[in-house]
């Protein structure tokens, strides 16, 4: 099989994961495609990094290990058992935000990710739904593959649009390698981090890259646009080793998004005094009122003025 008869088996798959086996896709990349193209680009050392984990029942988290990474092995039994965009079933990986031109507050591309509430078209909740947001440093810089090569992504970021031009630079001259078909797969590839879900299943061949190239020794994590932002925003997701060796925590709040189709608030609700000295035991204190919206201004937000 060549790499162009896989790139199409890939395509022609792509039209019904829900059919196809994940170990059949891992094949068709490893021993069709064989060499797999890695855009690579640095994450910098400072990197701030964004993660929601929403309150069900508006109970508050208690310890750190249940904002990182999931390290419970019931819970990763009983929950993790679908596909992710970047994770297999039962395999832990962590998803966080990092700002952009376009969504510059990366806890806002983090909580559109995460919230249901925020997904839904018709969604409403003026009482507003809690979720816990924790902010993570990057401590080396890092290299990541970037997949930038979505046509729709690039028309909706600027920065997409940017890093795409990079790594078409990177590409030129590649005729040994077959520039043509690098940037062919690397599109389709790109167009798989940026699809929408309609069943987990759909995320099988993201979910095999991203297995594939943190393979490789250099590499230590997978950007994409973010689908819940329009493409606006940027995701990140790390393997654990990744965020074991450079990651540390800066802080930790909770928030509540208000809703009433199409409008949204983000409200501030509480803060983690010194996380880090009690990671087992959290304080959570009110945030300051001068910081946290009042009833009014959350009515202000989400109603027009002749429905008030």
């Amino acid at each position: 099989m060549t790499p162009q008869e896989a790139l199409k088996a890939l395509e022609e798959r792509a039209t019904h994961l829900a059919d196809v086996d994940y170990e059949e896709i891992k094949y068709l990349m490893r021993q069709g495609i064989k060499r797999i193209p890695i855009p690579v680009a640095k994450l910098h050392r400072g990197t701030l990094i964004d993660r929601v984990r929403p309150n069900n029942d508006e109970r508050l988290f208690t310890c750190l290990d249940d904002l990182t990474y999931i390290k419970k092995e019931k819970v990763i039994k009983d929950r993790l058992t679908e596909f992710g965009r970047g994770n297999c079933p039962y395999q832990p990986m962590f998803y966080g935000a990092v700002e952009s031109s376009q969504v510059p507050y990366q806890r806002i591309t983090a909580i559109a990710e995460t919230s249901e509430l925020y997904q839904d078209l018709n969604g409403v909740s003026i009482e507003g739904e809690l979720y816990t947001v924790s902010r993570w440093r990057n401590n080396e810089e890092l290299q990541i593959a970037e997949m930038v090569f979505s046509p729709e992504a690039i028309a909706a970021n600027p920065d997409t649009a940017g890093a795409f031009e990079k790594q078409i630079g990177f590409l030129a001259g590649k005729a040994e390698e077959n520039e043509a078909f690098l940037r062919e797969f690397l599109i389709f590839i790109s167009r798989q981090f940026a699809r929408k879900k309609n069943t987990h299943h759909d995320y099988k061949i993201s979910a095999a890259y991203t297995n594939i190239v943190l393979m490789h020794p250099d590499i230590s994590g997978v950007a994409y646009p973010s689908v819940q932002t329009h493409y606006q925003g940027e995701n990140l997701v790390l393997p654990p080793s990744t965020v074991e060796r450079a990651l540390s925590l800066e802080g930790i709040i909770t928030q509540r998004l208000h809703k009433k189709a199409p409008y949204t608030h983000i409200n501030n609700h509480m803060e983690c005094a010194d996380p880090l000295r009690n990671p087992e035991n959290f304080t959570w204190v009110p945030t300051d009122p001068v910081h946290v919206s009042s009833a009014d201004q959350i009515r202000t937000a989400l109603f027009r003025p002749e429905e008030q």
